[in-house]
Protein backbone atom coordinates (compact mmCIF):
# COMPACT_ATOMS: atom_id res chain seq x y z
CA UNK A 1 0.00 0.00 0.00
CA UNK A 2 1.40 3.36 -1.01
CA UNK A 3 1.99 5.93 1.65
CA UNK A 4 -1.08 8.17 1.50
CA UNK A 5 -0.75 11.90 1.78
CA UNK A 6 -3.43 12.75 4.29
CA UNK A 7 -4.23 16.32 5.19
CA UNK A 8 -6.62 17.47 7.85
CA UNK A 9 -8.48 20.74 7.56
CA UNK A 10 -10.14 22.03 10.71
CA UNK A 11 -12.69 24.84 10.85
CA UNK A 12 -13.16 26.04 14.42
CA UNK A 13 -16.78 26.23 15.47
CA UNK A 14 -16.57 28.34 18.61
CA UNK A 15 -17.77 31.90 18.93
CA UNK A 16 -14.49 33.11 17.43
CA UNK A 17 -15.03 31.04 14.31
CA UNK A 18 -18.55 32.30 13.67
CA UNK A 19 -18.01 35.96 14.61
CA UNK A 20 -19.22 38.58 12.17
CA UNK A 21 -16.53 40.98 10.88
CA UNK A 22 -19.03 43.03 8.89
CA UNK A 23 -22.82 43.17 9.10
CA UNK A 24 -24.15 39.92 7.69
CA UNK A 25 -20.70 38.31 7.34
CA UNK A 26 -19.77 35.15 9.19
CA UNK A 27 -16.12 34.30 9.80
CA UNK A 28 -14.92 30.69 9.63
CA UNK A 29 -11.36 29.96 10.74
CA UNK A 30 -9.89 27.02 8.84
CA UNK A 31 -6.88 25.19 10.16
CA UNK A 32 -4.80 22.90 7.94
CA UNK A 33 -2.71 20.11 9.38
CA UNK A 34 -0.45 18.08 7.09
CA UNK A 35 0.32 14.43 7.67
CA UNK A 36 2.46 12.66 5.11
CA UNK A 37 3.22 15.76 3.08
CA UNK A 38 1.40 18.75 1.67
CA UNK A 39 -0.39 18.14 -1.60
CA UNK A 40 0.90 20.43 -4.37
CA UNK A 41 -2.49 22.00 -5.10
CA UNK A 42 -3.43 22.66 -1.48
CA UNK A 43 -2.19 26.26 -1.05
CA UNK A 44 -3.91 27.50 -4.19
CA UNK A 45 -7.02 25.38 -3.62
CA UNK A 46 -7.61 26.89 -0.20
CA UNK A 47 -7.21 30.40 -1.64
CA UNK A 48 -9.80 29.60 -4.31
CA UNK A 49 -12.12 28.10 -1.68
CA UNK A 50 -11.86 31.29 0.37
CA UNK A 51 -12.84 33.41 -2.63
CA UNK A 52 -15.76 31.13 -3.48
CA UNK A 53 -17.29 31.65 -0.04
CA UNK A 54 -17.01 35.46 -0.15
CA UNK A 55 -20.20 36.06 -2.19
CA UNK A 56 -22.06 33.97 0.40
CA UNK A 57 -21.00 36.37 3.15
CA UNK A 58 -18.62 33.84 4.66
CA UNK A 59 -15.04 34.88 5.38
CA UNK A 60 -12.80 31.83 5.31
CA UNK A 61 -9.60 32.34 7.28
CA UNK A 62 -6.85 29.76 7.00
CA UNK A 63 -4.25 28.76 9.56
CA UNK A 64 -1.65 26.06 9.04
CA UNK A 65 0.62 23.95 11.20
CA UNK A 66 0.00 21.53 14.00
CA UNK A 67 0.72 24.08 16.72
CA UNK A 68 -1.97 26.40 15.37
CA UNK A 69 -4.55 23.62 15.53
CA UNK A 70 -3.68 22.04 18.87
CA UNK A 71 -6.39 22.34 21.47
CA UNK A 72 -9.13 22.91 18.89
CA UNK A 73 -10.05 19.33 18.10
CA UNK A 74 -13.26 19.47 20.09
CA UNK A 75 -14.45 22.39 17.98
CA UNK A 76 -13.55 21.54 14.39
CA UNK A 77 -14.75 20.40 11.02
CA UNK A 78 -12.21 17.84 9.85
CA UNK A 79 -11.49 17.43 6.15
CA UNK A 80 -9.29 14.48 5.22
CA UNK A 81 -7.69 14.33 1.78
CA UNK A 82 -6.69 10.83 0.75
CA UNK A 83 -4.36 9.85 -2.09
CA UNK A 84 -4.99 6.10 -1.83
CA UNK A 85 -8.75 5.65 -1.65
CA UNK A 86 -9.89 2.00 -1.53
CA UNK A 87 -11.71 1.02 -4.73
CA UNK A 88 -14.62 -0.43 -2.79
CA UNK A 89 -15.23 2.81 -0.86
CA UNK A 90 -18.15 4.58 -2.54
CA UNK A 91 -17.10 3.79 -6.12
CA UNK A 92 -17.26 6.85 -8.36
CA UNK A 93 -17.60 9.34 -5.52
CA UNK A 94 -15.09 12.19 -5.22
CA UNK A 95 -15.93 13.03 -1.60
CA UNK A 96 -18.53 12.83 1.12
CA UNK A 97 -19.58 14.87 4.12
CA UNK A 98 -21.16 13.63 7.32
CA UNK A 99 -23.37 16.66 7.35
CA UNK A 100 -25.77 15.45 10.04
CA UNK A 101 -22.83 14.71 12.32
CA UNK A 102 -21.45 18.15 11.49
CA UNK A 103 -17.75 17.33 11.73
CA UNK A 104 -16.14 15.09 9.11
CA UNK A 105 -15.49 15.54 5.40
CA UNK A 106 -13.54 13.04 3.30
CA UNK A 107 -12.12 14.08 -0.08
CA UNK A 108 -10.70 11.49 -2.45
CA UNK A 109 -7.84 13.46 -3.98
CA UNK A 110 -6.59 10.54 -6.06
CA UNK A 111 -9.94 10.21 -7.82
CA UNK A 112 -10.01 13.93 -8.56
CA UNK A 113 -6.48 13.70 -9.97
CA UNK A 114 -7.43 10.75 -12.17
CA UNK A 115 -10.56 12.46 -13.48
CA UNK A 116 -9.08 15.89 -14.19
CA UNK A 117 -7.58 16.27 -17.64
CA UNK A 118 -5.03 18.88 -16.52
CA UNK A 119 -3.34 20.21 -13.41
CA UNK A 120 -5.42 23.38 -13.74
CA UNK A 121 -8.68 21.47 -13.65
CA UNK A 122 -7.41 19.29 -10.81
CA UNK A 123 -6.72 22.43 -8.78
CA UNK A 124 -10.19 23.86 -9.36
CA UNK A 125 -11.96 20.56 -8.83
CA UNK A 126 -10.20 20.12 -5.49
CA UNK A 127 -11.21 23.61 -4.38
CA UNK A 128 -14.81 23.21 -5.51
CA UNK A 129 -15.20 19.74 -3.98
CA UNK A 130 -13.97 21.09 -0.64
CA UNK A 131 -16.39 24.01 -0.87
CA UNK A 132 -19.30 21.75 -1.88
CA UNK A 133 -18.79 19.37 1.03
CA UNK A 134 -18.04 22.16 3.52
CA UNK A 135 -21.34 23.73 2.50
CA UNK A 136 -23.14 20.48 3.34
CA UNK A 137 -21.61 20.69 6.82
CA UNK A 138 -22.52 24.36 7.24
CA UNK A 139 -26.08 23.86 6.02
CA UNK A 140 -26.53 20.65 7.99
CA UNK A 141 -28.44 19.04 5.11
CA UNK A 142 -27.76 16.83 2.12
CA UNK A 143 -29.50 19.28 -0.21
CA UNK A 144 -28.56 20.17 -3.76
CA UNK A 145 -29.35 22.80 -6.35
CA UNK A 146 -30.24 22.60 -10.03
CA UNK A 147 -27.13 24.58 -10.89
CA UNK A 148 -23.94 26.00 -9.44
CA UNK A 149 -21.59 24.78 -6.73
CA UNK A 150 -24.23 22.65 -5.05
CA UNK A 151 -25.38 20.87 -8.21
CA UNK A 152 -25.29 17.11 -7.47
CA UNK A 153 -23.37 16.17 -10.62
CA UNK A 154 -20.79 18.17 -12.55
CA UNK A 155 -19.87 17.83 -16.22
CA UNK A 156 -18.18 19.81 -18.98
CA UNK A 157 -20.24 23.01 -18.51
CA UNK A 158 -19.43 23.13 -14.79
CA UNK A 159 -15.74 22.38 -15.33
CA UNK A 160 -15.58 25.24 -17.81
CA UNK A 161 -17.18 27.61 -15.30
CA UNK A 162 -14.78 26.45 -12.60
CA UNK A 163 -11.79 27.50 -14.68
CA UNK A 164 -13.03 31.09 -14.87
CA UNK A 165 -14.41 31.24 -11.34
CA UNK A 166 -18.02 31.47 -12.47
CA UNK A 167 -19.48 28.35 -10.87
CA UNK A 168 -21.23 29.96 -7.94
CA UNK A 169 -23.75 29.52 -5.15
CA UNK A 170 -27.41 30.08 -5.92
CA UNK A 171 -29.34 32.58 -3.79
CA UNK A 172 -31.08 29.68 -2.08
CA UNK A 173 -27.72 28.07 -1.24
CA UNK A 174 -26.62 31.28 0.48
CA UNK A 175 -29.82 31.43 2.52
CA UNK A 176 -29.32 27.83 3.63
CA UNK A 177 -25.69 28.47 4.60
CA UNK A 178 -26.65 31.35 6.87
CA UNK A 179 -29.60 29.47 8.31
CA UNK A 180 -27.28 26.57 9.06
CA UNK A 181 -24.70 28.81 10.68
CA UNK A 182 -27.35 30.43 12.85
CA UNK A 183 -28.63 27.04 14.02
CA UNK A 184 -25.29 25.27 14.24
CA UNK A 185 -23.84 26.38 17.57
CA UNK A 186 -26.72 25.24 19.81
CA UNK A 187 -26.60 21.76 18.26
CA UNK A 188 -22.85 21.28 18.01
CA UNK A 189 -21.72 18.12 19.76
CA UNK A 190 -25.27 16.90 20.28
CA UNK A 191 -24.43 13.42 19.02
CA UNK A 192 -26.88 13.50 16.13
CA UNK A 193 -26.68 10.38 13.93
CA UNK A 194 -24.37 10.32 10.96
CA UNK A 195 -26.09 9.79 7.61
CA UNK A 196 -23.48 9.59 4.85
CA UNK A 197 -25.73 10.73 2.05
CA UNK A 198 -23.24 13.23 0.74
CA UNK A 199 -21.05 10.93 -1.39
CA UNK A 200 -23.54 10.71 -4.23
CA UNK A 201 -23.35 14.47 -4.60
CA UNK A 202 -19.78 14.24 -5.72
CA UNK A 203 -20.10 11.54 -8.32
CA UNK A 204 -19.14 13.25 -11.57
CA UNK A 205 -20.93 12.73 -14.85
CA UNK A 206 -19.18 10.68 -17.49
CA UNK A 207 -18.30 13.72 -19.56
CA UNK A 208 -15.54 16.19 -18.82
Amino acid sequence: MKAAAIMTMAAMLGSLAWAADRPGERRVVVCFEESGGLLPETPQARMIASKLFQPAGVKLEVLSGQRSCEGQRDRVIVVELSTNTPKHLLPGALAYAREFEGVHIHVFYDRIANLAESRELRLYMLAYVIVHETTHILEGYDMHSASGIMKPHWGSPEYGLMRIGQLRFTDEDIKLIHAGLAAREPHRGSGLPVIAAGPAAMQPTAER
